[in-house]
């Protein structure tokens, strides 16, 4: 059988920019320099029952937890700017009253003073919006949890604040109504004649654009 490997663990950088190290199946944190997590990591090797710096973790502030989370979003929706945008501005509205607060001690009450804040906005965002901006801070703390970075009563204590129902805040905007056909009619001839068609079939089927375009040759019977 291959030898086991005795060699004491190495340090780390963890997600929150914090050097330490993988011991028993266990991360164990210890600090932000990295030759003071140096003489950390001799001294918990040396005596590994005390407890460096576990409570440290539960005491980062909202503006430290957020900024690890920014770090990971920024690989994870590279490709979706969109994500990145939204989480970022109710990164902005949260930090601007709740910087300094204690990731475990964001809880509803928090939540629904960075939810006013958005309300507050001019000009004004619509109530479907808000609630999707409250979404991804609800989702930044999935992963803070994932991490071992908040505590995991915050994330049931988050859930439970509901988006907000018509008439609770926000600019509700119109429905979207369909095209006008005649506008539609005098648009055809200016298009190729491959999006043409694709405007005919949503106008027979009443298809979404996404949908037109996964649409394949063998999804097409052409038998009577």
């Amino acid at each position: 059988a291959r030898p086991r490997n005795n060699f004491p663990p190495l340090l780390w950088l963890n997600a929150c920019g914090r050097w330490g190290i993988y011991y028993r199946n266990k991360r164990t944190p210890f600090h932000a320099d990295r030759a003071t997590a140096e003489r950390m990591r001799l001294k918990f090797l040396d005596d590994p029952t005390c407890k460096p710096a576990p409570e440290r973790e539960a005491g980062l502030t909202l503006a430290e937890a957020l900024a690890a989370y920014s770090r990971h979003a920024a690989k994870r929706y590279a490709k979706r700017p969109e994500m990145l945008y939204r989480f970022e501005r109710v990164r902005t509205a949260a930090l601007s009253i709740h910087g300094a607060t204690s990731v475990g001690a964001f809880r509803g009450r928090a939540l629904r003073d960075v939810r006013d804040v958005l309300v507050g906005e001019s000009p004004p965002l619509s109530r479907r919006y808000i609630n999707h901006l409250i979404q991804s801070l609800k989702t930044a703390f999935t992963w803070l949890v994932a991490e071992e970075l908040a505590p995991p009563d915050t994330l049931t204590a988050l859930r439970a604040v509901r988006a907000m129902s018509a008439g609770e805040g926000g600019m509700e905007l119109p429905r979207p109504s369909p095209a006008d056909p005649k506008a539609v009619a005098a648009t055809l001839p200016c298009l190729s004649p491959m999006i043409a068609d694709m405007v005919r079939i949503q106008q027979a089927t009443g298809m979404r654009p996404g949908e037109v375009c996964r649409m394949r040759r063998c999804e097409v019977s052409t038998s009577p």
